[in-house]
């Protein structure tokens, strides 16, 4: 606004906030609010004490079966999704993680691996590497067997990322794929699927809390939601079942009832 502060009010400031947050998540509306608030306080301006924040919409969390993960692995083999892929399956990786894994940070020795980077998008569209997104996201994961030996078939110099695609291209790809129908998941609903793994086969939370590289245990209890929500379903066409056939018999009794 090419205002005065002092000549703004409360009520254009929600309108400012609310055009603002059109095409934006309630997240990065919710921060800037709180940035201009503090400043505004600092000079006693009330306009933004009282706002309307758009309130977050919970989405459904995705998670694929195990068929439909086995389907994604058939058709990323041979691929330059395939290490990919099989990173996040196998070990729960944020895509941004297994993208900044070197040959380094792999021991074969002890088939460990050490997730402690990260490879993100910069203000100028370019993939940098930073640590990883917590102090808990920096750990070491064991390799299970199948995964050691497609990573020494690829292996390289200490130095060089075990993935060499250029990510940008990387993900273009699997994006294309998603679109043409190949497969609907995205990498986050396969790192999903790796939390479901460990819950469904009694993995504690401490564990898989661990191994997924959480701060926090919210992700686990969403995963467990969707695993509850899975098994309702199932419990459901068994209940049908059953009163199904029991309504099914009653009506033969009734029938032979009226036979005799």
């Amino acid at each position: 606004m090419d205002r005065r502060i002092g000549s703004i009010t409360a009520e254009e400031y929600q309108q400012a906030l609310n055009e603002y947050g059109r095409d934006k998540q309630p997240k990065t509306v919710r921060s800037v609010h709180t940035f201009y608030h503090r400043i505004l306080k600092e000079y006693d301006i009330d306009i933004a004490d009282k706002v309307t924040l758009k309130k977050k919409v919970a989405t459904e969390i995705e998670i694929p079966t195990d068929e439909e993960v086995v389907e994604i692995l058939q058709k990323v083999k041979g691929t330059r999704l395939e290490l990919l892929v099989n990173l996040i399956v196998a070990l729960g990786l944020r895509r941004s993680e297994a993208i900044a894994i070197r040959w380094k940070d792999i021991d074969f020795k002890n088939n460990t691996v050490h997730i402690h980077n990260a490879r993100v998008k910069n203000e100028d569209e370019e993939f940098v590497e930073k640590k990883t997104k917590n102090a808990t996201s920096t750990r070491t994961l064991d390799l299970p067997p199948h995964l050691v030996e497609l990573l020494k078939d690829k292996k390289g110099k200490p130095n060089d990322y075990v993935i060499t695609e250029n990510p940008k291209t990387l993900f273009s790809d699997y994006n294309n794929r998603v679109s043409r129908g190949e497969f609907k998941y995205r990498p986050h609903s396969l790192r999903h699927y790796y939390a479901s793994v460990m819950l469904k086969q009694g993995v504690p939370n401490k564990y898989a809390k661990e191994r997924m590289g959480h701060a926090s245990e919210h992700m686990l209890t969403r995963v467990y939601q969707h695993i509850d929500k899975q098994k309702q379903a199932e419990y459901t066409v068994v209940l049908n079942s059953f009163y199904d056939n029991l309504i099914k018999e009653a009506e033969e009794t009734t029938e032979d009832a009226a036979t005799v």
